[in-house]
């Protein structure tokens, strides 16, 4: 089976290659340091990459462990500096990610129930790989993240598996766990477990980002180090979008992980070293290192060291060019790292540290308990305001600390509850981002382009306008003889005539302005205007002023200025700019290279959105509006 997996995947992992080869240049310089890369078989068939430096004989051999939005070709620069030490360094990537993706095992998705263990399973092939004939001495392990609680699952399996094992894990924290998996249960009941969640990304790596001090994205609690981060974001292999079913199997494996068997004990001979990162939201500056080094002493660990690293966050296996992190791990495995101790480290309940980060967005509450209506309206208040959401996720963590396991039904039917609410707020929210972003790359084009825009009242008076307006309106008083030297509100006041100014407040859709019997500018009001709430100072309508100087009355600026009129969609606007200029069904359908069927439907619906009754009702209507203000 093994051999026949192996044939079938030759053509996904072409894919895999190409993509993975164009993922990596950001963070590589040439591809000969990529390591010689191979593929192993996994239990169930799937076909795993990974990538090896070798090094000399008798010195260490290092596997190193990715995370959940990185790849093994995100710790080349790692690798290579371990390399110039002579150690043999080897990475791989878990099914899911990086190149160890294709049509078969797509990126960022786990199948629900099955997916941790086939991880597991994927970790200890890659660990066999990197270990085959080499001595336990000299075995080394550096893993973070996912891959580190991976590690804890093989050596349940594996006690003896080697002899240093440098791990950046996650808090032990079974409220955490607890949460993630009620919130991801509750997304379940909305959204197909196999597509990208959006919410849950966003969500989760804003809770992990809460406590730093300055955050640029989402991708920041990674490294403090920008370049890097956004290499990783750029990559299309790396932060990408998990799907429901991987976070499942994710949060699910996080709190296996950390249950240890009782017939089980770690090999005496194995050291482990806790690296982590001072700027780490997961263990709080250190306050949450030390349950986790209890742990191990329960589970038979007898030499644990600790050291952590100035300026790293939750992925600093990374951040090589800026914290040398290959010095630490070398000095650590040869015996020269000076190491930190946990003593003195105040140990951290996570209920305190969640209160931390209410009293730092100011919503401490006085620490009283939410009920699920306030918890939905704190959903809605979020769309304006997205630490809001981070505030339901800490207090619910506040409540599942203070409560006890025993609650974990009671708050996964308040998410559930809360769910509907939460997505909509976030839909909202996305919906508004994505406007506002819109809106702002408008004005640029608009600015660029030198086009006058005003928004009028109902009772025509001039509520805002951009430069340009103002200098072409000074630019057609001039042309007209009009002393050209008053206010932007005094010239166009004397621009309006009664006519104009009774169409506007009449609510007329569309008006031309001219100046001396000579085209100016086109009124219209937009449906986004039209559903705002109305009064005399609320915006009714769009002035765009025409330059003296446009040179863009071309075809493409008629069907944009239809589009924008009527609401009508492209191909509905091409085919009423024709009929407007005189051509018949036939010839507009023979232009187009359609049926003369597809031209009619385009016309019934453009009479629809325009409210008119047929074709010459369509044609009169245009020339009297924006496409008339063009051709005159």
């Amino acid at each position: 089976m093994r051999e026949l997996a192996y044939r079938l995947h030759t053509l996904e992992n072409i894919y895999s290659d190409f993509t993975g080869f164009l993922s990596i240049q950001s963070i590589q310089s040439e591809e000969s340091h990529a390591g010689q890369s191979a593929n192993l078989v996994a239990k169930d068939g799937t076909v795993l990459h990974t990538r090896k430096w070798t090094g000399k004989q008798g010195r260490p051999t290092v596997f190193i462990g990715h995370s959940q939005p990185t790849h093994s070709g995100h710790f080349m620069p790692l690798a290579q500096a371990l390399n110039r030490r002579d150690w043999t360094v080897v990475s791989g990537d878990l099914r899911a990610h990086g190149r160890s993706t294709g049509p078969s095992q797509p990126l960022g998705h786990l199948t629900p129930q099955k997916g941790w263990d086939a991880l597991i399973d994927d970790m200890q092939a890659h660990l066999s790989h990197a270990f085959k004939d080499v001595p336990f001495d000299q075995r080394v392990v550096a893993a973070q993240n996912i891959t580190a609680l991976l590690t804890l699952e093989v050596l349940k399996r594996e006690p003896r598996l080697a002899r240093h094992l440098v791990l950046t894990l996650p808090a032990n924290q079974p409220t955490v766990a607890m949460l993630a998996r009620a919130f991801c249960r509750a997304r379940m009941k909305l959204k197909p477990h196999d597509e990208p969640d959006e919410q849950t990304h966003h969500h989760l790596y804003s809770f992990l980002g809460a406590r730093l001090k300055e955050r640029r994205h989402l991708a920041d609690v990674m490294s403090a180090d920008a370049n890097l981060v956004d290499a990783v974001v750029a990559d299309p292999l790396g932060f990408t979008v998990p799907t429901l079913g991987y976070w499942s199997e994710i949060f699910s494996g996080m709190e296996r992980a950390w249950n240890w068997p009782k017939d089980v004990s770690i090999d005496s001979e194995s050291s482990i070293l806790l690296l982590y990162g001072e700027e780490d939201p997961l263990i709080a500056n250190g306050k949450l290192v030390t349950p986790i080094r209890k742990w191990f002493d329960r589970a038979g660990v007898n030499e644990i060291e600790l050291a952590i690293i100035e300026g790293g966050r939750t992925a600093i296996l990374l951040d090589e060019a800026t914290l040398n992190i290959s010095e630490h791990l070398v000095n650590w495995v040869e015996g020269d790292m000076p190491l930190a101790s946990t003593d003195g480290l105040v140990a951290e309940t996570f209920e305190a540290i969640s209160q931390e980060v209410l009293e730092r967005f100011r919503r401490d509450r006085n620490g009283e308990a939410l009920d699920t209506d306030q918890l939905i309206a704190l959903c809605y208040d979020a769309v304006d305001d997205e630490t809001l959401w981070i505030e339901i996720l800490y207090r619910i963590a506040i409540n599942m600390e203070r409560s006890g396991t025993e609650e974990r039904r009671r708050i996964e039917t308040t998410l559930q509850a809360l769910m509907p609410h939460w997505d909509r707020s976030y839909t909202i929210n996305q919906r508004m981002v994505a406007s506002t972003a819109l809106g702002m790359v408008l004005q640029t084009v608009v600015e660029r382009l030198e086009i006058g825009t005003a928004l009028l009242s109902t009772q025509y008076k001039l509520l805002h306008h951009n430069e340009a307006f103002g200098q072409v309106l000074r630019q057609s008083c001039l042309a007209a003889g009009l002393n050209a030297d008053d206010s932007v509100e005094s010239l166009l006041d004397a621009v309006m005539d009664a006519d104009f100014r009774n169409q506007i407040m009449s609510g007329q859709e569309t008006s031309v302005l001219s100046i001396g019997g000579h085209p100016l500018g086109f009124y219209f009001r937009p449906d986004a205007l039209q559903l705002g709430a109305g009064g005399d100072t609320a915006p009714a309508g769009l002035l765009v002023l025409r330059s003296q100087n446009e040179e863009y009355s071309d075809e493409d600026t008629r069907i944009s200025m239809l589009e924008l009129s009527y609401g009508l969609t492209r191909q509905e606007a091409a085919v009423a700019l024709h009929v407007t200029r005189g051509h018949g069904p036939s010839a507009v359908a023979e232009r187009f290279g359609v049926s003369i069927n597809t031209v009619r439907t385009h016309l019934k619906r453009t009479y629809e959105k325009m409210g008119v009754d047929g074709q010459t009702e369509m044609v009169a209507r245009i020339m009297g509006g924006a496409i008339g203000w063009l051709s005159r």
